[in-house]
């Protein structure tokens, strides 16, 4: 019961305009950032406070897209440990909350075209999945 849950969760590539603006994008080689948003649904149950969000980008391959950077991105879930690709913290406060999380390609990395899957984890549980595809 204590398990938080997305009510709503999307996921869309980005590309970057020259004047800092984001565009959405169905185009794999034009895709700068995956922005995974959710509404996380009220839990009189859970415990308030800093909650950290892990994503999940998964190719159609089985690969998870990994991040830039030097760090092992591990974390345990659903009894195993596993890379994710992004992750967020955030302050939960037992109400419906908003959540948007970023995942930025590598510049040296083009991702490759087809549809990808994007899990969403909290305290070790998957709370949200969704899926999209690139051109």
């Amino acid at each position: 019961g204590s398990i938080l849950q997305t009510l709503d969760i999307s996921a869309v590539g980005l590309t970057m305009r020259n004047n800092g603006t984001q565009k959405e994008t169905n185009r794999a080689d034009k895709t700068e950032i995956i922005r995974t948003c959710a509404k996380i649904g009220e839990n009189r149950i859970a415990t308030p406070g800093r909650k950290t969000i892990y994503l999940r980008i998964i190719s159609q391959d089985g690969v998870v897209l990994q991040p830039d950077m030097s760090e092992d991105p591990s974390f345990d879930f659903d009894d195993v440990s596993g890379k994710y690709s992004v992750k967020r913290t955030f302050e939960y406060a037992n109400e419906a909350t908003d959540v948007c999380v970023f995942f930025n390609v590598p510049t040296d990395q083009v991702i490759p075209e087809g549809n990808y899957i994007v899990e969403m984890y909290e305290g070790g549980a998957l709370i949200g999945k969704a899926d999209f595809d690139l051109k």
